[in-house]
C-alpha cells in the first residue's frame, strides 16, 4: 500500500483551489471522465468540468463544489448536464466568467465523424451562473465551425463574460496562418468579428503557437511563433473591439532578429501587454502600450536563464507586471520562476528562482497568485521513472522557495496521476 503523504495545511488549502477536493462526486459513469478542466469559484471553492460517456459517446458536464468539499447548494450530487447532444464531446476548457459564473468551451462531434487525432470539429462554450443556470442555448452554441482538432488553439477571458478565441492552422498553401475570433457574454459573435474567424497573420511562412490576452477595450492582442524570416521570431498584433487590425498587417516583430521561440502573454492591467520568450540562453520580456511601444529595456528584459528551455508561462501581477514560469530541460526539468514589475525591475533573484531541479520529466500545469503576492505552482512529474505524479510548492512574495524542497507531493500511487485543468490548449486570463 502507498505510504500517505501528510500535507502542510497551505498545500491542502491549494489542493481545494487546482483540484477536486475528495468526497466531491464530479463524475460518474461506466468509465472515467476525460477532458477535464477546473478554475477556482472565487469565493474559495472549485468549478470542474468534464467530458463523460455516462449518458452516451461523450457528453460535457460541471460540478461547482465549495472549500469544505461539498457540492454547492442547488448544483446536482452528480454534475449538472451542460451539454448532452449527439455525438461525442471532449477536451473540455473552463474560464471564469467574471460574474461568479463561468465560460465552458469544448470539441464537439455532433455533426462531424469523430477523429480526434487530426478531424475536424466545432468549437462549442456554454456560460453558467454560479446558481448551476446555463445561460445560453441548450447545449451550447457554436462558436467556431469546422476547426481542426490538432490545431493550436488558445483563448482567453474579455472581462465581460465573454472570450477571445485564437488559433493556427495550416492549409495547402502554407504552414499556418493565425485567427482571431470574440464572441461576448451573450454566446454571440462580437459586432464586426468575422465568423469564421479574423485573419491576424497570413503570411506564407509558418506561424504557430498563438496566445491571446485582452486589451481592457474589447479588443485583445495575438501573439505568435513565426517563420517568415527563415529563424523562430515572436510576432504580434492588435485588434480593436471591431475585429479591426490596428498594427502593420501581418503583425510586427517583438523579437527584431533576435530569435525567439514558445511565447506567453498577459495583461498589464492598464491596457497594455506583457509578452515573454525563449530567446536561449535567455527569458526575454517586454511590456508593450496600446500602440505597440515597448516600455522596457529597448530589445526586452532579461527576466531569466535558461539553458534548454521549452515552454514559458506568464500570469498576471495586480501590479501591473507578471509571474513569469519557465522550464528548463538541460538535465531532467527544472521548473523555475521570476517576477517583475510594472517599471520592468526583477523582484527575485537573478536568472529566476528554481522551484524544483531533481531528476525526471516535469510539466506545469497551473498557477496560483496568493492573496499576499506569493506563487503556488501545480505540475506533472515523473521523478519516480514508474509513473506521473503531482507536486506542488509555493514562492513567497519576495522569491522564498517554500515547503520541502523540490516540491510536496500531493499522489504517490504506483499509477499515473493527472490534474483537473485544461493543459495546452490554453485558457488565459
Amino acid at each position: 500500500m502507498p505510504r500517505p503523504v501528510i500535507l502542510p495545511a497551505a498545500a491542502v488549502m491549494l489542493a481545494v483551489a487546482f483540484f477536486v477536493p475528495a468526497g466531491a462526486e464530479t463524475s460518474r459513469g461506466f468509465s472515467a471522465g476525460f477532458g477535464a478542466a477546473s478554475v477556482p469559484d472565487g469565493a474559495g471553492g472549485t468549478y470542474v468540468a468534464w467530458s463523460t460517456d455516462r449518458d452516451g459517446p461523450g457528453d460535457i458536464y460541471l460540478q461547482r463544489v465549495t472549500a469544505s468539499g461539498d457540492v454547492a447548494p442547488g448544483w446536482p450530487a452528480a454534475g449538472l448536464a451542460v451539454c448532452t447532444a449527439p455525438g461525442m464531446q471532449i477536451e473540455s476548457g473552463i474560464l471564469p466568467d467574471g460574474a461568479g459564473g463561468v465560460l465552458i468551451g469544448w470539441a464537439d462531434f455532433r455533426d462531424q465523424p469523430f477523429n480526434p487525432f487530426g478531424g475536424t470539429a466545432d468549437f462549442y462554450a456554454q456560460r453558467v451562473s454560479s446558481a448551476g443556470a446555463p445561460q445560453w442555448t441548450a447545449n451550447g452554441v457554436r462558436v467556431l465551425a469546422g476547426f481542426n482538432v490538432a490545431a493550436d488553439l488558445g483563448a482567453a477571458a474579455d472581462g465581460s463574460g465573454g472570450a477571445f478565441l485564437v488559433w493556427s492552422l495550416g492549409d495547402a498553401s502554407d504552414d499556418g496562418n493565425v485567427y482571431a475570433l470574440h464572441f461576448t457574454g451573450s454566446g454571440a459573435l462580437a459586432t464586426g468579428w468575422n465568423p469564421a474567424g479574423e485573419p491576424v497573420c497570413t503570411d506564407p511562412f509558418g506561424q504557430y503557437e498563438p496566445v491571446v490576452a485582452p486589451d481592457g477595450s474589447d479588443g485583445c492582442y495575438v501573439v505568435w511563433e513565426d517563420d517568415r524570416d527563415f529563424s523562430n521570431e515572436i510576432y504580434a498584433q492588435r485588434l480593436n473591439a471591431s475585429g479591426d487590425l490596428q498594427w502593420t498587417v501581418d503583425g510586427v516583430s517583438l523579437t527584431g532578429g533576435n530569435g525567439g521561440i514558445s511565447p506567453a502573454v498577459c495583461t498589464d492591467g492598464a491596457g497594455g501587454l506583457l509578452a515573454f520568450w525563449i530567446a536561449s540562453p535567455d527569458i526575454v520580456g517586454q511590456r508593450y502600450d496600446g500602440a505597440g511601444a515597448e516600455q522596457w529595456t529597448s530589445g526586452g528584459l532579461t527576466v531569466g536563464a535558461v539553458s534548454f528551455g521549452e515552454e514559458v508561462l506568464a500570469y498576471p501581477d495586480p501590479a501591473s507586471g507578471a509571474y513569469v514560469v519557465w522550464r528548463d530541460q538541460a538535465i531532467g526539468t527544472a521548473i523555475e520562476a521570476q517576477r517583475v514589475n510594472g517599471a520592468g525591475v526583477t523582484q527575485w533573484t537573478a536568472g529566476g528562482v528554481t522551484v524544483c531541479s531533481t531528476t525526471g520529466n516535469r510539466f506545469v500545469e497551473n498557477a496560483v497568485i496568493e492573496g499576499d503576492g506569493s506563487l503556488s505552482l501545480l505540475w506533472e512529474d515523473e521523478r519516480s521513472m514508474s509513473s506521473t505524479d503531482l507536486y506542488v510548492r509555493r514562492v513567497s512574495p519576495t522569491g522564498t522557495p517554500l515547503w520541502t524542497a523540490n516540491g510536496v507531493a500531493l499522489t504517490t500511487t504506483a499509477r499515473d496521476q493527472l490534474p483537473v485543468l485544461w493543459r495546452r490548449m490554453a485558457w488565459a486570463g
